[in-house]
């Protein structure tokens, strides 16, 4: 097996997938990567046991074949290497100790500075592969589009290994809809989407993507594309340009978000996205962890924030608001509403409020398909 590419195209495809790589243990064969070389095509495919990724970019001077390495030494030779080019070349060698099979493999490039690697490999059976999905199961999305749908509630899962459905977003397929659908128990976040195809695979039971899978997705996805969907034997398969992954879904029954999103709020008012910000950010740095708590007093024409710290000191804001009604007081964690507001990326916000021991409905005011909740805090 040999290959020679260009060493911006492998640093591009290392950086998709070099967080995957388990470099906690060495001697894992997930601390591996795997380089495929098959038609003028290198494949480079990590995996952590529960993800996999593949990317695949055009190399000249071919010889087609496989060989495991170490990810972590040989994305470090990949980047360090003063050469715009990469030259990798495998021979097999016997492991004398162990009486296997084993691999030479030399790292070169093709400058006068250029240093010459040689590493060892190994032989990659008990690795991992990703099997390409049928073209008749895929489902077709924007890759922007599912992009904006995960930055705008990943924020909302939980950190908590002992909530473990919740550690994940829900993906729920209608017909020609995608949503998304996150939350920890205190707070929430969904939003609906238009999928360019209807949904072509069958499946039973949630959809329900763990939180490092979904890391890996915003790494995969790339802008301007056409990302392709599966779901098939409790995983789900993703597919964008060069890139392509495959993921263990979360077992477990997500809740029904959609009853906890209050019918009605009687208070109701808008406010501009960037000074709500500016505001909030002003009160925030002084409230206590790890709750956060702020108040957020709703009045006739004005919206009142304050913060206290734990000795004594207190920080006070406010803004005018197009808002006549009853006066309320809520208590909220400060940094959940900042995951919110900033996830966000429209001019301006509105809030619903009911009463001060129920969800605040926060939503973008020209998208109906996205809601946030954030459960109220005792004052």
């Amino acid at each position: 097996m040999k290959f020679r590419c260009e060493k911006s195209a492998l640093e591009k495809a290392i950086s998709k997938i070099d967080t995957i790589i388990l470099s906690r243990d060495s001697k894992s064969i997930y601390s591996n990567v795997l380089l495929t070389v098959s038609d003028k095509t290198l494949y480079l495919t990590a995996s952590d046991n529960e993800n996999i990724v593949r990317i695949s970019l055009p190399v000249e001077n071919a010889v087609n074949g496989e060989v495991l390495i170490n990810a972590r030494l040989s994305f470090d030779i990949a980047r360090k290497i003063v050469s715009k080019d990469i030259a990798v070349e495998v021979e097999e060698k016997e492991v004398a100790a162990e009486g296997q099979k084993g691999y030479l493999v030399r790292i070169y490039g093709s400058g006068e500075l250029s240093a010459k690697y040689q590493i060892p490999g190994i032989v990659a059976d008990q690795f991992s592969t990703l099997e390409l999905e049928r073209k008749d199961t895929l489902t077709e999305i924007d890759s922007d589009t599912l992009l904006e749908m995960i930055r705008k509630t990943m924020y909302s899962i939980s950190q908590e290994d002992n909530r473990y459905i919740f550690s994940g977003l829900c993906f729920i397929f209608e017909e020609n809809n995608l949503t998304l659908v996150g939350t920890d128990g205190r707070r929430l976040a969904a939003i609906t989407r238009k999928l360019n195809t209807p949904v072509r695979f069958v499946h039973e039971g949630d959809i329900v993507v763990h939180h490092r899978a979904l890391r890996e997705m915003l790494r995969v996805l790339e802008e301007n594309e056409t990302a392709y969907l599966a779901v098939e034997q409790r995983e789900i398969y993703l597919r964008c340009g060069d890139a392509e992954m495959k993921s263990r879904l979360l077992e477990g029954r997500f809740p029904e978000y959609k009853k906890v999103i209050p019918s009605t709020n009687p208070i109701e008012f808008r406010i501009r996205r960037e000074d709500f910000i500016s505001a909030l950010e002003q009160i925030v740095v002084v409230s206590a962890p790890p709750g956060h708590t702020i108040e957020m007093n709703i009045k006739s024409g004005l919206l009142e924030f304050k913060a206290a710290t734990r000795d004594g000191g207190d920080a006070r804001a406010s803004l005018a608001i197009a808002y006549e009604g009853q006066e309320m007081l809520v208590g909220l964690n400060g940094s959940f509403l900042m995951d919110v507001v900033r996830s966000l990326d429209c001019e301006e916000l509105l809030f619903g409020v009911s009463d001060p021991a129920k969800p605040v409905v926060i939503r973008d005011i020209k998208d109906p398909d996205f809601v946030a909740l954030i459960m109220p805090v005792r004052l």
